[in-house]
């Protein structure tokens, strides 16, 4: 089973690769979705952050409260440290689930599947993937989609974008890069493609 590892910044349209993977039959794991989802009361990786963040990003049920976690963590550039931070105790929680969902894959026969995650290479799970495939779009691109998706303001929306990594990062240990920005269907025509270039 081939493991393909999907990438790039926030805003790119990860999700609608991933969406049109699966239409052709290759499962799609959500690093994101994983993550929230550990984010909820008496896990451990609830408890690791707010021993590490403190009570005030905890929620009254006892989970992470995500809106107060990320104005910290995406704030001015002082606070790099503490997304970076953030992720060390994020990603070994995050790392365990998908490799299980890879492993439930494998025994149902399918012949790849997508890990979506934003950090992908900061994680080191890089390593245990067969393609890297790499999302992009111009950043007035991103910025509108992030706006719209989380329901941001600009402002708000440009923290989110700067304090992640530029496109070089993300392309130049890409095995294939797809750039998002057009229609839908121009997207799936390059999804399309990827396909019958890995298979």
């Amino acid at each position: 089973m081939k493991i393909i590892g999907l990438t790039g910044p926030s805003g790119a349209g990860k999700g609608e690769v991933a969406a049109f993977l699966c239409e052709y039959g290759i499962p799609h794991i959500n690093c994101d979705s994983i993550y929230h989802s550990l984010l909820t009361p008496n896990t451990d990786c609830t408890y690791e952050i707010i021993k590490e963040f403190g009570l005030c990003v905890a929620a009254d049920d006892g989970s992470v409260d995500r809106k107060k976690l990320a104005a910290i963590v995406f704030g001015d550039e002082k606070n790099k440290d503490l997304l970076n931070t953030l992720n060390r105790i994020t990603h070994k929680y995050v790392l365990i689930e998908c490799r299980k969902l890879i492993e439930k894959y494998q025994g149902e026969g399918k012949k790849a599947v997508t890990i979506d995650a934003p950090t992908l290479f900061e994680s080191g799970f890089d390593k245990e993937c067969d393609i890297i495939l790499v999302v992009t779009a111009p950043e007035d691109v991103r910025l509108g989609r992030i706006e719209e998706r989380d329901s941001l303001g600009r402002e708000k929306a440009k923290q989110r974008i700067n304090a992640q990594p530029n496109d070089e990062f993300y392309t130049k240990k890409a095995d294939f890069v797809i750039v998002n920005d057009s229609d839908k269907d121009a997207l799936k025509e390059k999804v399309e493609r990827f396909i019958n270039t890995i298979f």
